[in-house]
């Protein structure tokens, strides 16, 4: 009966230990709204980062270098200028060679690298407002022909093709908002969208003939010649665009503090160039390095 009674008070015992650690191990378990708000007090703050990638222009804007006589920059100023023309005609084949010129009208931008700054403040672990700064310098490159008054029996070339760029630089800033979901513990999927400024500025306008190179970037009174006392000035050509983007991309976390974000994101955006301001498409695809922490990295 002793040992039965020893037995009974052991199992009692051991039960209501049980019990009560288990009581102290749920009242120290968080709640699912707890750990949120732990997450997200955690993710709150600033964050800096680099981005570091590509942009893909619209074409639309290109033929704002093309020379033809409805653009600033127009081919004219050169070749049928009374003091350029004979030059030009010297070098090429003598004079009255040139009957008359082809001018391009598609002309494109080639992909150009972009690098710019970013900032972002994180409301929670899950959704952030941003702020990024983007450069990028963009050409445009074509070919335009001179046809030749060379007899029709001839069997050389009656035409010649001549090269014609432009170049520009862009500064975009953009304001956003970011939401992120999570895949794992080390990615989140990524949103964005925001409103974009731009701010274009046409860097030259250029042709060449043989060995010979001219501007044909409009500026002012252009000189008759070669030799002209007329006054030339650096006239801005450009100014400031506005559209909105959207992008998608993914978050790689390598730890508390670093994240690389890859991001591709479609612009629909004006770019101010006289003549060429209609809102078009166009595509950026960067890496973005995120720091948080920065000053103690």
């Amino acid at each position: 009966m002793k040992k039965l009674t020893t037995l009974i008070l052991l199992i009692t015992i051991t039960v209501v230990a049980n019990t009560s650690y288990g009581q102290r191990k749920i009242s120290k378990e968080k709640t699912p709204e707890e750990l949120r708000q732990e997450q997200d007090e955690k993710a709150r703050g600033w964050l800096l980062g680099l981005n570091m990638g590509m942009i893909i222009p619209a074409s639309y804007s290109a033929n704002f270098y093309n020379g033809s006589e409805s653009n600033m920059n127009k081919i004219s100023l050169i070749l049928d200028n009374q003091y350029y023309r004979p030059i030009i005609e010297a070098r090429i084949g003598g004079e009255g060679i040139i009957k008359s010129y082809t001018l391009p009208t598609n002309m494109s931008y080639s992909p150009s690298m972009s690098v710019g700054f970013y900032a972002r403040y994180n409301q929670n672990a899950r959704s952030a407002w941003f702020v990024q700064f983007n450069y990028q310098k963009l050409k445009a490159n074509d070919v335009f022909f001179i046809n030749l008054n060379k007899p029709d029996i001839s069997f050389e070339a009656n035409y010649i093709q001549c090269p014609i760029i432009g170049q520009e630089e862009r500064t975009n800033i953009d304001f956003g908002y970011m939401r992120n979901y999570p895949i794992n513990e080390t990615m989140d999927f990524l949103l964005e969208t925001g409103l974009n400024f731009s701010n274009t500025k046409v860097l030259k306008n250029m042709i060449s003939i043989e060995d010979l190179e001219y501007s044909i970037k409009y500026t002012g009174n252009h000189p008759e010649g070669p030799y002209s006392t007329n006054n030339s000035y650096d006239i801005r050509q450009g100014g400031i665009g506005i559209g909105a983007f959207i992008g998608s991309g993914v978050m790689l976390k390598f730890n508390e503090n670093i994240s690389l974000d890859p991001i591709a994101s479609l612009y629909w955006s004006q770019t101010n160039l006289e003549g060429y301001n209609a809102f078009k498409p166009s595509f950026m695809f960067f890496a973005r390095f995120v720091f948080r922490n920065f000053m103690n990295l």
